[in-house]
């Protein structure tokens, strides 16, 4: 399987819990939506040799624009990647704010809540033009370390239109989504969990591109 690729699999769809609240906003011009992502006790992260998440591992969520999808599925250069990526919170100003048991810091972490291996964290946001803005995309972009920058593996997963930033709900009525993660644009659906993919160093993709060429000069010989 070419992990570098898109992947979907409805067919066998993960049961990632996420549930996407609509709140009333204070005011015409802002909306405040809570989401709230979570395994549940379900379907977990896993690395590529399919051992469990560790405690503490980033997890991010937020969106990306539709023409920049297919370069999360094969760059490895996570700086590129994510200056391209529109987190939830983070410190990011109109990113809203996290609140997840057991991290006192701005991103969201493997926390093993319910259980070990699994997380759950509650984001508060506008979506109003801020970060993001109703009918946004949302993926989850997880990694094998508590500093992105420093993974060296990934995955990239997201849903249908439930993963969709909700608009507002006029009544103030709290509307619960149950989602099913049915796309790893990084990674894999593999087993009943969610597979993260390696990430090859710099220094070793350089390495396979000179032998490449090498090879290359020495047939045209």
């Amino acid at each position: 399987m070419n992990l570098n690729s898109p992947l979907t699999q409805p067919s066998t769809k993960k049961r990632l819990s996420i549930l996407a609240v609509t709140l009333a906003a204070s005011c015409m011009t802002a909306s405040a939506v809570t989401v709230i992502v979570g395994s549940g006790g379900g379907p977990k992260f896993r690395t590529s040799a399919d051992a469990p998440a560790m405690t503490g591992w980033a997890v991010r969520t937020g969106a990306i624009d539709p023409g920049d999808v297919a370069t999360f599925g094969s760059s490895n250069n996570f700086a590129a990647l994510d200056a391209l990526f529109r987190p939830l919170a983070e410190g990011v100003a109109g990113a809203g704010t996290l609140n997840q048991p057991g991290n006192a810091t701005t991103r969201a972490i493997i926390n093993d809540t319910p259980a070990a291996g699994d997380f759950s964290a509650t984001y508060s946001v506008s979506n109003t033009g801020g970060q993001v803005a109703a009918g946004d995309k949302l993926y989850l972009w997880v990694f094998n370390n508590a500093d992105p920058s420093l993974a060296t593996e990934w995955g990239v997963y997201t849903g249908g239109a439930a993963f969709d930033v909700p608009a507002n709900d006029a009544l103030g009525q709290a509307i619960a989504i149950n989602l099913n993660v049915t796309t790893a644009v990084r990674g894999s659906l593999s087993g009943g969990n969610l597979l993260m993919a390696p990430i090859p160093e710099p220094s070793a993709a350089l390495l396979a591109l000179l032998a490449g060429a090498f090879a290359c000069l020495r047939r045209r010989r």
